[in-house]
């Protein structure tokens, strides 16, 4: 019997469910998706135009990983996921993940190559002159190739962030290199880096070149049935123009600090609730804490099957 098309549609959604390899939903609560700060959050509450519906929204995250194909001691694992905001969709953005991973001997030992694109991705909407409303947004592509051994690694990873012609700012291109421990339930991380701008040098356009050193703690622990893991994160960045007046001078303390618990449903299915706060402080020769200071917390409830 010939199925209608809403049949298809729902046996196409249906089918990442029955046969994923890895399925991870949750639903978002997102306190500041624009990144704003205090006093640009006041301006909007006051009734000014800047673009968004909302400054909080909700969203909803989808993650899957279709298949792990195993050829001998290689694997190669494609994933992709989408997030959607409901109050301002146009903050949504999907991203494909390509990962090839081969095993040298024994399983404590592997190498691997990942790509990552992401084809849209909007910062924030901006006010240019004249009062239009127009939105800052970069596609961004990525790889990342590294060696792992008995829970240590590292890595170097590189990412391309293209802006749209119509605007001043340069392309950035982003150059790392890390470790990575694991000790039983502690894991660590540490990732230095350098972002390079690439564009014109014409007199008064951004220059947004920066160093920036990382480092990632977490720790995992077991409380009655709930697998429960904390992570910080901590990022400096310092900006080395010396003509851009915006940048000059500039370092920015970037925070991060996250809380969630696990509780197993049933056999590969568990349902895990968290909450995040991110925070940045900024100081440059020319106060910019107004604008550019800003507290983000996200409340997450989700389901997830592995």
């Amino acid at each position: 019997m010939r199925r209608s098309s809403s049949e298809l549609f729902f046996l196409f959604c249906l089918f990442p469910f029955i046969y994923g390899e890895k399925l991870d939903f949750r639903l978002i609560y997102d306190s500041n998706p624009f990144l704003l700060s205090d006093s640009q959050i006041i301006t909007f509450l006051k009734g000014k135009e800047m673009g968004f519906k909302t400054y909080d929204d909700l969203a909803l995250r989808f993650s899957l990983q279709p298949f792990n194909f195993a050829i001998r001691e290689w694997r190669i694992l494609p994933s992709f996921t989408s997030q959607v905001y409901c109050q301002n969709p146009v903050k949504s953005f999907p991203s494909l993940t390509l990962t090839i991973k081969r095993f040298f001997g024994s399983l404590r030992r592997s190498g691997y190559l990942r790509g990552d694109f992401m084809p849209y991705y909007l910062i924030r909407p901006l006010r240019k002159e004249g009062g239009k409303i127009d939105y800052l947004s970069y596609s961004e592509r990525s790889g990342e190739v590294g060696f792992s051994y008995e829970g240590k690694s590292a890595f170097f990873s590189i990412r391309f962030q293209n802006y749209p012609k119509d605007y001043d700012f340069y392309d950035l291109d982003i150059y790392s290199v890390g470790l990575r421990k694991q000790l039983g339930k502690i894991s660590g991380e540490i990732e230095g880096g350098r972002a390079l701008a690439r564009g014109r040098k014409d007199e008064g356009e951004l220059d947004i070149s920066y160093w920036n050193l990382k480092l990632d703690l977490g720790v995992k622990f077991l409380i009655g049935r709930s697998l429960t893991s904390f992570t910080f994160s901590g990022e400096r960045r310092s900006f080395t123009t010396t003509t851009d007046i915006k940048h000059k001078g500039r370092r920015d303390l970037i925070g991060k600090g996250e809380v969630s618990f696990s509780f197993p449903v049933k056999e590969k299915t568990s349902l895990y609730l968290g909450y995040e706060c991110k925070i940045r402080r900024t100081t440059a020769e020319i106060d910019l804490s107004e604008i550019k200071d800003y507290e983000r917390n996200k409340i997450y409830l989700g389901v997830r099957y592995e």
